[in-house]
């Protein structure tokens, strides 16, 4: 069964058109279980759940829109008003980031509905954009032999809104791995992915390395606005304004 864990891994980009952009950056994320996050980490001020620490779990920091309610309220709720049809066994998981040094950001949160004999049976995708700092989600139905989705908001100002998304996963108890395929007019684009192996939050050396990483949510944000800066003034990638 899947537990409060530390993914340690690698994401990694590649654009195709109008010319070829790619890189890779070391990478953590976190699973989190959603019933027993109170486990995460105690009174640690490397990982803490209710104060001043390295890194936190703020639960209010998630599906924001949905209300000021527990976090596991928020997420049926949000998966039943997309059409999930949840069952007493299921469990919920988050994997996505925490809170670091007091700032928050995570482009993409993927809740996990497992069922009693463990299958993934949806995901919820909770995409992020940043300067904007708005939200939009993705009911991903895991029972689908290809899982599509047309492309509904505004990410990239280098990328139009007329494209669909190609999800694969590959989770198991000790890795976790997904790819995300973007498609224009039939052609793939872009290509975009995670993969890492998992460190069980009871295991001896957890919080040996959680600080080895000690600028997760700094480093993403830094990564985003440097790969801008190249697309748009090394590679002149034309600028697409939010549609808004």
């Amino acid at each position: 069964m899947l537990a409060n864990s530390l993914c340690i891994g690698n994401v990694w980009h590649k654009r195709f058109e109008p010319r070829i952009h790619e890189f890779q950056y070391k990478l953590n994320m976190w699973l989190i279980d959603i019933d027993r996050f109170e486990d995460l980490a105690g009174n640690s001020r490397i990982l803490n759940t209710n104060k001043t620490a390295l890194y936190r779990f703020k639960p209010e920091k998630y599906l924001r829109d949905e209300g000021n309610y527990p976090i596991s309220d928020k997420l049926k709720k949000k998966l039943t008003e997309l059409g999930a049809i949840l069952d007493s066994g299921d469990k919920f998981y988050l994997l996505g980031q925490l809170s670091n040094l007091g700032l928050y950001f995570s482009p993409l949160n993927l809740y996990l509905v497992v069922n009693d004999i463990k299958q993934c049976k949806y995901i919820l995708a909770e995409v992020s954009n940043t300067p904007w700092n708005e939200r939009y989600y993705y009911l991903l139905d895991k029972s689908q032999k290809q899982i599509i989705s047309t492309k509904k908001f505004h990410v990239s100002p280098f990328f139009g809104m007329n494209q669909e998304y190609h999800w694969s996963f590959d989770f198991t108890e000790e890795k976790l791995a997904f790819k995300i395929d973007t498609f224009e007019n039939e052609r793939k684009v872009f290509s975009a992915g995670f993969s890492g192996k998992l460190i069980n939050a009871k295991e001896n050396n957890f919080y040996k390395r959680v600080f080895r990483s000690p600028l997760n949510v700094y480093k993403i944000i830094a990564g985003i606005y440097f790969e801008a800066f190249r697309l748009w003034f090394i590679k002149k990638i034309p600028f697409i304004p939010h549609p808004k």
